[in-house]
C-alpha cells in the first residue's frame, strides 16, 4: 500500500479515503472500506484509487475492438470492389 495503512485483521484502512470517486455510489461513501469490499475484482496499490481488474480488462479489449471492426470493414469493402 502506498498512501494509507491498511489493518488485515479488521478488512479496513485506518486513515479515511481524502477522495470520493463517485459520490452518487452508496458503497464510497464509507471512506475506510477497501475496494468497494470487492477485494476479489479489484485492487488499491496506492491506497487512494480502486482498480477493477476486470473492467481494465474489459476496457483493453474495448479500445482493440473499434481497430478490428474498421479493419474488417475495410476487408469487406475491398472484396466487394473487386
Amino acid at each position: 500500500m502506498g498512501g494509507r495503512v491498511y489493518d488485515p485483521i479488521l478488512g479496513r484502512f485506518l486513515q479515511a479515503d481524502p477522495f470520493v470517486q463517485q459520490p452518487n455510489n452508496t458503497p464510497n461513501l464509507n471512506r475506510y472500506s477497501y475496494v468497494l469490499n470487492n477485494p476479489l475484482n479489484a485492487t488499491d496499490p496506492s491506497g487512494y484509487f480502486f482498480q477493477m481488474l476486470a473492467m481494465w480488462a474489459a476496457a483493453r479489449q474495448w479500445q482493440t475492438l473499434p481497430e478490428g471492426w474498421q479493419r474488417a470493414m475495410l476487408r469487406v469493402c475491398y472484396l466487394t470492389a473487386q
